[in-house]
């Protein structure tokens, strides 16, 4: 896919619980949710990097229909075969609108 994973602290609920596996190891998240890479969200303008233990503050919106089935998840340019047996963590997706801050 095309999109990662940001615990959310507030607000609570708009995320989902779980746990997968990935190389090995267990990940367990409270209240996550799946957004787009920010290259795929150009109007964010950001320079906020899309590592772990990154303190984001931003706002969000439900995905559009149109944004959905343009496949802003989804990278088609890879046309590997995947060696390994992944499946993708249950998140609720959505699109971050503004980001305020970031360290």
């Amino acid at each position: 896919g095309a999109w990662m994973m940001i615990e959310v602290e507030n607000p609570k609920g708009i995320g989902k619980a779980g746990e997968f596996s990935y190389n090995g190891k267990k990940l367990t998240y409270c209240n996550a949710i799946g957004v787009p890479y920010f290259e795929r969200m150009p109007w964010l303008k950001t320079s906020a990097p899309e590592t772990e233990n990154t303190r984001l503050y931003f706002e969000y919106r439900e995905v559009t229909k149109a944004e959905f089935n343009n496949g802003i998840f989804i990278d088609t340019s890879y046309h590997g075969i995947c060696k390994m047996n992944i499946v993708s963590p249950s998140v609720h997706r959505y699109v971050i609108s503004k980001i305020f801050d970031y360290h």
